[in-house]
């Protein structure tokens, strides 16, 4: 019977009629409020919500990834986005495909995959007009960036977003209209900003005016989530997105963990069958928590950036500071838990419930590590090395079981400092990120829960700028 129906959809998928015309909204005058493609109806809308979220699942990840990689993008992004993706491709898909989407969970392998390949077909096939669609529409409509109503203006973008399964030119398309809101949003909110959490712009490190103009440009912290949630998914684990001035303002501290992923992404790059299943195991792995929040997302990928360097720097092998790395990365896996998510986003002092819920997300983490199946046997021990002990302090005044000395895994000392310094430089939603010099003076006053072998290594390179005339070292030296 399942060949019978593999062998029905896959006819479905072909018997698209010779004369069928796909028919694109143009923008016309409307602008920036004008619809880049015809709306879809609620049935696809339902269709492509559920094959989005499978996509998210590793199993959905997968098949997508081998039968058509740009199809992954359905997982990254929200409902009105998707509605914009599936609209022209239901104009290429028989209907009767759309129950299938709906239930596609539920389907055998065979099932699942035979639906991603009609889905990969009606894309070929109609990418060429979509993408012309979306790029007409970003053309047409940049003049108006500065005066569009900004509901409008973000609603353009998020049509654009789903719109980028379709190629190239749709992306740049996308993330040209990304940058235009941003730097509109960074502009309006450049006086809430001073008045909500003011940042001494004139100290630290900031480097050319360039940069200076970027820092100064920042947006309120509460700006700050709403920007990471509209990032494309980045190509790598270290994508300098996950560092830009809307999140981490101190120039210093981005041009600092651009060199540590330059160095350290040489070395992670999967160059080998082994090594390509064990970085998309950990890749799924982390996917889970970028769909529920994407800017713990961006700070476990800066945290590993730091774990890495911060081994290296203490005289480690480049494959053991891989290992901090990803430990470092996986951390916080298990805060996409939605009771101890609410609880991290939740702006003021947390009450002692909340601080129990919060501090879950260790063990919670290491949960999520170990029923992992897809996670190599390497992989699984340091992440859960990292994710149960990265809040435990040499002084035993740490959670989840107050480990002293050397109880406390290596990989997760690194992940310790790595996590602490990242969290004082991060805008978050109560409070502006702070820059290198204010995070040391915090941390030193508690040095002593650091192991001071991590510590050493740590200020080694974060350690303000040498007097001139002097020699720095490199973080990668």
């Amino acid at each position: 019977m399942t060949r019978l129906w593999l062998a029905a959809l896959l006819a479905l998928s072909a018997a698209i009629p010779a004369g069928a015309t796909f028919r694109i909204l143009a923008p016309g005058g409307g602008g920036v409020a004008a619809p880049v493609f015809p709306p879809v109806s609620d049935n696809w809308s339902r269709s492509f919500d559920a094959v989005g979220d499978w996509f998210r699942t590793p199993e959905g990840r997968s098949i997508v990834v081998s039968v058509d990689p740009h199809l992954i993008y359905l997982a990254g992004i929200h409902s009105d986005a998707r509605r914009t993706a599936a609209s022209p491709l239901a104009t290429r898909l028989d209907p009767r495909l759309a129950p299938v989407l709906q239930a596609i969970a539920a389907k055998t392998k065979d099932e699942q995959r035979a639906a991603v390949q009609a889905l990969a077909a009606a894309r070929a096939e109609v990418a060429p007009a979509a993408e012309a669609a979306a790029v007409a529409a970003w053309e047409q409509s940049k003049g108006e960036a500065e005066t569009a109503d900004m509901g409008a203006f973000r609603a353009l973008t998020e049509q654009l977003k789903g719109a980028s399964i379709y190629g190239d030119a749709a992306r740049a398309a996308y993330r040209a209209s990304k940058t235009a809101f941003i730097e509109r949003a960074m502009r309006s909110a450049r006086r809430a900003a001073k008045d909500l959490a003011p940042i001494d712009w004139d100290s630290g490190d900031f480097g050319g005016a360039e940069e200076e103009a970027a820092v100064a440009a920042a947006p309120a912290p509460e700006l700050a989530r709403l920007l990471a949630v509209n990032a494309l998914p980045p190509p790598s684990f270290y994508h300098a997105g996950h560092w830009r001035p809307a999140i981490v303002p101190d120039r210093r501290y981005a041009r600092l963990l651009d060199k540590g992923a330059e160095f350290l992404g040489d070395e992670d790059r999967a160059d080998s069958p082994e090594k390509m299943r064990v970085f998309h195991a950990r890749a799924r792995l982390l996917d889970t928590i970028r769909a529920k929040d994407p800017s713990i997302y961006a700070h476990l990928m800066r945290v590993g950036v730091m774990a890495g360097m911060i081994a290296w720097r203490m005289g480690y092998s480049m494959d053991f500071a891989q290992r901090a790395a990803w430990g470092a990365r996986a951390h916080d896996i298990g805060k996409q838990e939605d009771d101890i998510l609410a609880v991290v986003n939740k702006p003021g002092k947390l009450t002692p419930e909340e601080r129990k819920i919060m501090e879950r997300h260790t063990v919670a983490g290491a949960e999520l590590i170990q029923q992992d199946d897809e996670l190599d046997p390497l992989s699984r021990r340091v992440g859960k090395r990292a994710a149960i002990a990265h809040h435990e302090t040499l002084d035993g005044k740490g959670y989840p079981y107050g480990l002293t000395q050397g109880k406390i895994p290596m990989e997760a000392r690194i992940t310790a400092v790595a996590d602490f310094f990242d969290a004082l430089l991060e805008n978050r939603p109560y409070r502006a990120g702070m820059t290198i010099e204010k995070a040391l003076s915090i941390m030193e006053k508690q040095k002593d829960k650091f192991d001071p072998f991590v510590w050493n290594a740590f200020m080694s390179l974060v350690a303000p700028p040498a007097p001139a005339g002097s020699t720095a070292p490199s973080p990668a030296s």
